[in-house]
């Protein structure tokens, strides 16, 4: 996948449109948050990386002008620790999640989101259905998200967990929001945190939730690239 095909699925249901993004992802590159090489055929492909920058750069500020700053401080954000068994689901039990549990940093844990594979989805649909004592197990789909919150910032990875049965009357336009939500958060170092507070940003806070659609054109690009088999949705 070169840049204009990483651009295009991105601006996929974005009403700001493909030129917006494209503009985003020309001032990114030019700071050095995406290669920088020649057109056509000799152009560098895209990866996790470059998919996690790009989407940091088109949803975690409004101004063009700060976007590299966004993807700077956005990509160092640090994981927070939640406590074992949060919500009656021990996350930590999962080797699929823990794929993302490891990351110290939102961008880590972003470039995990986008490489998790179909036996990552099997193992939490699995770990879940042994969690919940089921008596025969739940037809399950997992979807991911991420949300951003700035100028706090803040950031969220989710698995959201849902029965496939409660889902296929009315299929819900918000249903990778329903069901079972693990949630990942990060956030400023204290260091960083008074510096923002110093620099006193102006306007209300905003937050930002990218949905399952877009997470996944994402990650099915990047295991098309690297070779690894397309995940599907479903999981017994």
């Amino acid at each position: 996948m070169k840049l204009p095909g990483l651009v295009k699925l991105l601006a996929e249901g974005d009403e700001r449109g493909e030129a917006a993004i494209a503009h985003i992802a020309r001032i990114i590159r030019e700071a050095g948050h995406l290669p920088t090489t020649k057109r056509g055929r000799g152009a560098s492909d895209m990866g996790v990386l470059e998919a996690a920058n790009l989407l940091i750069a088109a949803n975690a500020t409004d101004v063009p002008a700060k976007v590299s700053e966004a993807v700077e401080t956005f990509r160092n954000l640090r994981q927070i620790p939640v406590r074992k068994n949060e919500g009656g689901f021990d996350i930590r039990a999962s080797k699929g999640w823990k794929k993302i549990l490891v990351c110290k940093t939102f961008g880590e844990a972003l470039e995990a989101l986008f490489s998790i594979n179909q036996r990552d989805i099997d193992d939490i649909c699995e770990t879940f259905n042994k969690v919940i004592g089921a008596n025969k197990p739940l037809d399950l789909i997992v979807f991911r998200s991420v949300r951003f919150v700035w100028p706090d910032c803040a950031a969220s990875v989710m698995l959201n967990i849902a029965n496939a049965d409660s889902l296929r009357d009315g299929f819900r336009r918000d249903a990778d929001l329903s069901g079972k939500r693990i949630e990942l958060q990060f956030g400023l170092t204290e260091a960083d945190r008074l510096f923002l507070e110093e620099q006193k940003p102006s306007g209300r806070i905003h937050e930002v939730t990218v949905r399952d659609a877009v997470i996944r054109r994402l990650a099915e690009a990047c295991a098309a690239m690297s070779g690894e088999a397309i995940e599907g949705e479903v999981a017994a």
